[in-house]
């Protein structure tokens, strides 16, 4: 997933609907996943939906 769509939730969600892996982690720099750097740029509603996308592919449905 591109950090330059953290801002913009509806980016963040067609990327995961056309199966971005919301649990990658970078592989050079910081290490980092998807919902890290949203965590860090204060983007409340792509936090959500990656904290979401990442329920579903562990198979855990609760909140």
């Amino acid at each position: 997933m591109c950090g330059r769509a953290w801002g913009h939730p509806d980016v963040v969600r067609e990327l995961l609907a056309h199966g971005a892996d919301a649990d990658l982690h970078e592989d050079r720099g910081s290490g980092d996943s998807p919902l890290g750097w949203a965590l860090r740029g204060s983007h409340p509603e792509t936090v959500e939906l990656l904290r979401v996308a990442g329920r579903e592919s562990d198979g855990s449905s609760s909140r």
